[in-house]
């Protein structure tokens, strides 16, 4: 039976007692800690306390996480985990934790828990133990034992900035000045005032000087790819380097995960002897010339492409991952490279590197078979909802059609541009690179050369951006709001990207438009799916309250 804390029977709309949900938004709120082990509600014989349910919403995705800084989204958190708990006990009751289909995905996740563990071993835990002398050597080489804040005029010309100092001289006020006539508008908001800085946030030519003036010294003008610009030191303090580690580590620990994981996967091809066969990369990409994904004939599905001492991968294989990889994933396919390298992945995905976790004992350690035993849950519920929900779901011509009628607003298509762009994690870097574009350097090959993006070939710097949160979600929202701020053809940056910084160009816009309906079918299917889904889920979640 189930029960809530103060076993009270309570209408059906009301499943969460009062005192309980204040209970619970107090506790999370204030961050204070329950009494351990807190009952908040039972299912069967299973009791749901505050740890529980604080698990449950730290797995929910954000689309289906409640607004937990409300009283009514942690009723919604504990409703929903309730609900997750009746699914369980019914796919239990049917049998579903020996379902064939289910030991099947179990098999896959429990690939992924390894190899997560593995990476966390053999990578992350070099990296941290090697991030304090990384870190350390950063310290010293881009010299932070020192910061100052420093004030700035910013002008487009020599002659606007010597008569500014001549201003100076007769006693005009920096602060003033900077606010009327600086092009950098963020700091003239501020009568110039740019923050405490190091060395490496600094333009090199300005560092150079700044570093050696005393506190309250003008100087100018100072030419750098921006303008000319005149300095002011308000201020200079120094740095201890504990005061700074933890940042350092963090802003360094992505390229040195990167390098520590480079430098393990191919030390693992060189000892298990990975090749790439030519010939079939040649028929594969013959193959995507044509069509993609690429039409393969049965003798060659069978061809192999990755050779190694534990096992292969052949043309089969590929295709039927391609077909499966998501848009972030797919390899570009008139890139050899990028063909190629998605092979490899393959390859070490699904034959060596899992055959390192289970050498490493891995596949028993206490962190994957806990997180095997909370998916299995997952995958029992996926199950039931497949029996009782997706095989029954029917979905007519004339329903899309009315759904697309009805809904015909939320079917328009983005303002949308397409970029090129160089992202880089070390803004120094990418005002060097912005230098070498205004002199006239060729901005793609720049961007082939230097961009830090983890996309498959060509997307690595050229590629579409949208107006909306998957775009802001991938590249952030900073980088977002600038791509549609910017001009067609004007090179803009260093923007604040996820990740580091970005110099971008615009090569071509366009703007919002409402979708037909052929364009728009998939989205209706996949809007008008999710309604009958929820509908059907919820009618099934009534009957087994009722049935326990």
């Amino acid at each position: 039976m189930m029960y809530l804390r103060d076993r009270k029977k309570l209408a059906r709309k009301s499943w969460i007692s009062v005192p309980v949900l204040l209970f619970v938004a107090f506790v999370a709120s204030s961050g204070c800690g329950p009494k351990k082990g807190r009952v908040l509600a039972t299912v069967g014989d299973k009791p749901i306390t505050f740890e529980d349910l604080r698990e449950a919403i730290a797995r929910m995705s954000p689309r289906q996480r409640p607004d937990t800084t409300t009283l009514e989204g942690w009723r919604k958190c504990l409703e929903l985990t309730i609900d997750k708990e009746l699914l369980v006990l019914e796919a239990r009751s049917r049998g579903l934790e020996d379902d064939p289909e289910v030991l099947e995905r179990l098999e896959n996740e429990k690939r992924k828990f390894m190899l997560w563990e593995l990476y966390d071993r053999a990578v992350r835990a070099k990296a941290r133990e090697r991030g304090e002398e990384e870190a350390f050597k950063f310290y010293k080489k881009r010299r932070m034992d020192e910061s100052i804040r420093i004030s700035q005029i910013l002008v487009k010309t020599k002659s606007e900035a010597e008569e500014i100092l001549k201003a100076l001289k007769k006693g005009r006020n920096f602060e003033d000045l900077a606010e009327e006539v600086s092009l950098h508008r963020r700091s003239a908001e501020r009568g110039g005032d740019m923050g405490w800085l190091f060395r490496d946030q600094i333009p090199p030519e300005i560092a150079e000087v700044a570093f050696s003036l005393d506190i309250g010294q003008i100087y100018g003008p100072v030419k750098t790819i921006f303008g000319y610009h005149i300095v002011k030191v308000t201020g200079r303090k120094e740095v201890g380097f504990e005061e700074v580690r933890k940042g350092i580590e963090m802003r360094l620990m992505p390229e040195l995960e990167r390098r520590i994981n480079k430098a393990y996967i191919d030390s693992l091809e060189e000892l298990y002897h990975v090749e790439c066969d030519r010939e079939a990369l040649g028929v594969l990409r013959e193959r995507l010339e044509t069509s993609v994904p690429p039409k393969l004939s049965p003798d060659e599905e069978d061809i192999v492409l990755f050779r190694s001492d534990l096992g292969a991968l052949t043309l089969g294989d590929w295709v039927e991952n391609f077909e499966k990889a998501s848009f972030l994933t797919r390899p570009d396919p008139k890139d050899s490279a990028s063909v190629r390298d998605f092979g490899e992945r393959l390859l070490l995905s699904y034959v060596i590197l899992p055959y390192e976790a289970k050498k490493a004992g891995l596949d028993t350690c206490s962190a994957v078979l806990s997180g095997l035993k909370k998916r299995k849950l997952d995958l029992m519920v996926e199950r039931l909802r497949e029996m009782e929900i997706l095989d029954r779901l029917d979905i007519t011509p004339e329903e899309e059609r009315a759904y697309y009628e009805t809904h015909r607003d939320e079917f328009v298509r983005p303002p949308k541009a397409e970029v090129i762009d160089i992202h880089l994690r070390d803004k120094q870097k990418a005002d060097s690179l912005l230098a070498l574009i205004r002199e006239g350097a060729d901005m793609e090959e720049l961007a082939k050369r230097y961009s830090t993006l983890r996309r498959p070939g060509r997307l690595r710097w050229r590629f579409p951006v949208s107006k909306d949160r998957l775009s802001e979600a991938i590249f952030g929202k900073k980088f977002v709001e600038e791509v549609f701020r910017a001009k067609v053809g004007e090179v803009v940056g260093p923007v604040e990207a996820k990740g580091g910084y970005a110099i971008f160009k615009v090569v071509e816009r366009s703007g919002p438009r409402r979708r037909s309906f052929e364009e728009a079918r998939r989205e209706v299917t996949m809007a008008l799916r999710r309604e009958k889904e929820e509908k059907l889920l919820r009618e099934f979640i009534e009957k087994l309250k009722k049935k326990i």
